[in-house]
């Protein structure tokens, strides 16, 4: 929906699945997990996150 309204780029966080989805205009949705960084350079360039640390840290 945000995408039809002319944003730039679309986030799903899944805290369930663990996964980002990043949907951009006229291109496939682009699924990221724990092992890999999140980074969207048509908002913050040269901005990196892992996606580990997105979710609360576990103690055991």
């Amino acid at each position: 929906m945000a995408l039809a309204l002319a944003a730039r780029v679309g986030i799903l966080i899944d805290p369930d699945k663990q996964t980002v989805t990043i949907y951009r205009p006229n291109s496939e949705p682009t699924l990221l997990n724990n092992e890999e960084p999140l980074t969207i350079p048509e908002l913050f360039p040269g901005w990196e996150l892992p996606v580990a640390e997105l979710w609360p840290p576990v103690f055991d």
